[in-house]
């Protein structure tokens, strides 16, 4: 977002598709400020599904639609038809420089005309249309991969949390190794704070103390790692009869897909999303997957979502996993993708380890609906390793609403966020009154989400 825009209240930011919306932009500071007896004029460029002929000659003479705006104690509005998903340019301006001129610029009219010139220039923005089923989703940026003390992290869960809420996120999943108790812990500890931050219990499984397999159980509602720690004869068991009945691809070892296929149902039983993670990781000089085994997976349905970013510093081999997720795609196997950090130390900050080196965005029909919002392939990974160079994988029309929101959302929503955490951290570490804070700053966020996306 143009540091600009910080003098304007613009308001919607994203709107329904076909139909009339009404804009309001309002100058918050004097030199920003509209006058009722001046005329504005409002001019829209639609990115994607323009109807005019291209100006052949000149592409940046292509016409905008002009409309006459309404001006009423210093706020001007504007109806328009917003056709079609696309995202939308937007100037708002006046044709002349006379009413409200500073007096001073008439003695210096040849060096200050930039100035005298502003009101022509005027202020400009930009506006997403949805059609109606991503309309009625808010975007909540998450990690569902993330690790405490409690296991081989370096922070507390509840001070985990707090530092993801202040890094700008909207929910988490605790993934402790071999263990359900820190999410459990993390949820409970959250439970009666009034905050919209939501943190969902997990676990990441192993087939054993040695961790072999990496598994993310993302939202469930009871433990798989309590199984194959404390039920392992009756678990071994189990997988010595998928071994002998479940059909391998050749060259694929049986005991490991045995494995897999028991704790992909297990996952699902205990209710919770099975994450397949960071395939291309280097873990005991070898990758963590291969991708024979990867593409087997993908293919045979033992798991819900491709961790196509996460724990992963480098970012080469992030980038590895997403070029096989683009070959699965074009192969026609469409599988959900999220994008997390395997985080082990966030107080560190994004310079150290995988701390918001990338992040899941899900659009989601309420705050305790990631998981629908996963199934049903409504997300999109950001790779944040380098955060002035971010990408974006997924669904095209997602990406492109992804991007909209990276350029013109999140600066804003991240600064309130940061607020919030602050308070969190306070919170957790023992001062009970930050809860009249944390419930203020809650609704200016809830109030900033209202006006920026109008109340969908």
């Amino acid at each position: 977002m143009g540091r600009e825009l910080l003098k304007y209240h613009i308001s919607p930011r994203v709107v329904r598709a076909d139909t009339l919306q009404t804009v309001t932009v309002k100058g918050l500071d004097g030199s920003s400020r509209f006058y009722d007896d001046c005329e504005y004029f409002a001019e829209v460029f639609p990115l994607e599904e323009y109807d005019f002929v291209k100006d052949r000659s000149f592409p940046s003479g292509n016409p905008g639609r002009e409309i006459t705006c309404r001006c009423e104690n210093g706020t001007v509005s504007f109806d328009y038809f917003f056709r079609g998903e696309q995202e939308w340019n937007i100037r708002v301006y006046r044709k002349e420089t006379v009413k409200h001129r500073n007096p001073m610029y008439d003695h210096h009219g040849k060096a200050w005309q930039h100035l005298i010139n502003r009101p022509l220039v005027g202020v400009r923005f930009a506006i997403y249309s949805l059609k109606d089923d991503l309309y009625e989703r808010r975007p909540l940026k998450g990690d569902l991969h993330i690790h405490s003390d409690y296991t081989d992290g370096d922070e507390s869960v509840e001070m985990t949390a707090a530092l993801y809420r202040e890094a700008g996120y909207d929910f988490i999943g605790i993934t402790d190794h071999h263990t359900f108790v820190p999410a459990q812990r993390a949820v409970e500890a959250f439970r009666d704070i009034p905050t919209a931050f939501k943190v969902y219990p997990g676990e990441e499984v192993h087939n054993g103390y040695g961790g072999y397999f990496h598994t993310v159980n993302f939202g469930c509602r009871e433990s798989v790692c309590r199984r194959v720690m404390e039920e392992r004869e009756q678990v071994e068991r189990e997988v010595d009869e998928l071994e002998a009945v479940i059909d391998v691809p050749e060259g694929l070892d049986r005991r490991e897909m045995a494995w897999r296929t028991w704790i992909y149902r297990a996952i699902k039983a205990s209710g919770g999303i099975c994450v397949l993670p960071h395939p291309y990781a280097i873990i005991g000089g070898v990758y963590n997957i291969q991708t024979k085994v990867c593409k087997a997976v993908f293919e045979q349905g033992l798991c819900d979502a491709f961790e196509i970013l996460g724990g992963l510093k480098d970012p080469a081999r992030n980038r590895r996993q997403a070029a096989l997720y683009v070959e699965m795609l074009a192969n026609g196997t469409d599988l959900p993708i999220v994008g997390s950090n395997d985080t082990h130390h966030p107080m560190l900050g994004h310079s150290y380890n995988t701390f918001d080196h990338a992040f899941t965005i899900a659009f989601a029909k309420a705050a305790g609906a990631v998981q629908e919002a996963i199934l049903n392939r409504y997300t999109v990974a950001v790779d944040n390793n380098v955060t002035d160079s971010k990408t974006v994988y997924g669904r095209q029309r997602l990406v492109n609403y992804a991007w909209f929101l990276l350029e013109n959302y999140y600066d804003a929503h991240d600064k309130l966020c940061a607020d919030i955490g602050h308070a969190l951290l306070r919170h957790v570490f023992g001062e009970a009154d930050q809860t009249k804070l944390i419930v203020l700053l809650e609704d200016e966020l809830e109030k900033y989400n209202r006006s920026f996306f109008g109340e969908n």
